[in-house]
């Protein structure tokens, strides 16, 4: 990375350079923990299918997000975290419609 770093300033540069790289090794284990968590979508989308419940589940996202939030540490976390979490829980539901949708064009063939 090529950064013009201002006179005197290079060890603020240096560190900030070490904390995107810490960050960008956390965006990789996040990438594959959320790929695991759609994984995880599919097969309850699949199970819903089968036991024919919705795949809005309101209560069992209340449960999510009240355990994401007592995990939280600070008011500021708790609130970022929780629009972070409705945004992972709204893909997610996408994610088990889209699913829904192939695998009932699947059946039909």
């Amino acid at each position: 990375m090529t950064t013009d770093t201002p006179s005197g300033h290079e060890a603020e540069w240096q560190e900030l350079d070490q904390w995107r790289k810490k960050i960008d090794l956390i965006d990789c284990e996040l990438t594959a923990l959320l790929g695991e968590r759609l994984d995880c979508a599919e097969k309850i989308s699949a199970l819903k299918s089968v036991m024919g419940a919705e795949v809005l589940q309101p209560e069992r996202e209340k449960e999510v997000l009240h355990n994401v939030l007592e995990r939280a540490g600070t008011e500021e976390k708790s609130r970022t975290l929780a629009n972070i979490y409705r945004c992972i829980l709204e893909e997610s539901r996408l994610f088990q419609h889209a699913w829904k949708n192939r695998a009932g064009n699947t059946h039909k063939d």
